[in-house]
């Protein structure tokens, strides 16, 4: 039994208790029907019986929104389909846009935890978080490259870590994920355990930009394939150029 079940029964077993009697009706002018019946106007009284009935409702009312108070939780709730805790996105700086930093922030507050700043010539590629909303795998990779063969820059696979309150709140550590260089990166999915990464992508595009798409799972801490499906039809990541 929930306590506003509880509250409920307990203020209904008090006014059951408040009514002793209730008072007969009036069958006179039904006995006699040759005499005729008029009815005065007067001001309309509640019987005295129903003053429990609604000191009663008033008790049951009021238990129910103190029980319900009691058991609402006072931090803001998530909105529908979950709004996270803490975020990372990528922001594009000007003049050109090519190159993308990283903010790291709370969602809740609005304050900004960390800017990163990729190395020189680099950009941030791709994030994508776990459950957690702490953890988080992102992507560099270079902004231009000259050799036909590198039309499709590798990437750089890094760790993001929040841990909120302690010196270093914001973390990042590179992984042994391959560069994928020379493939053309469609999509980027993290497990909600932050275990594997899924890549949706086109294998040896620069090359063979018809080659059938590719999904692969890699192990965050170990970079190991672990599993890999394909398919001719390019657009189920949306195809080349997204």
């Amino acid at each position: 039994m929930t306590p506003a079940e509880r509250v409920v029964r307990a203020a209904t077993r008090a006014y059951g208790e408040t009514v002793t009697e209730v008072r007969p009706l009036d069958l006179t002018a039904a006995a006699n029907p040759g005499e005729r019946y008029v009815r005065l106007r007067r001001r309309r009284h509640f019987p005295a019986w129903m003053a429990p009935v609604a000191a009663a409702a008033a008790v049951i009312a009021l238990a129910i929104s103190l029980v319900t108070l009691r058991t609402t939780p006072s931090r803001p709730a998530p909105a529908s389909g979950g709004v996270p805790r803490y975020y990372a996105a990528l922001i594009p700086q000007p003049p050109q846009g090519f190159q993308n930093k990283l903010a790291v922030g709370d969602t809740f507050t609005g304050a900004r935890l960390a800017t990163l700043t990729p190395a020189r010539g680099n950009s941030f590629a791709a994030v994508t978080a776990a459950a957690d909303d702490r953890t988080f795998v992102v992507a560099t990779q270079p902004i231009a490259t000259v050799a036909p063969d590198n039309r499709v820059p590798p990437r750089t696979w890094y760790l993001l870590r929040i841990a909120p309150g302690s010196s270093s709140q914001v973390r990042l550590t590179r992984l042994p994920i391959p560069d994928l260089k020379g493939d053309d990166v469609l999509a980027v999915a993290l497990s909600g355990s932050g275990r594997e990464i899924a890549v949706g992508l086109i294998p040896n595009y620069a090359t063979s930009p018809k080659s059938p798409v590719q999904l692969r799972v890699y192990s965050v801490t170990t970079g190991k394939l672990e599993r890999a499906w394909s398919t001719s039809d390019q657009t189920v990541f949306g195809g080349p150029g997204r």
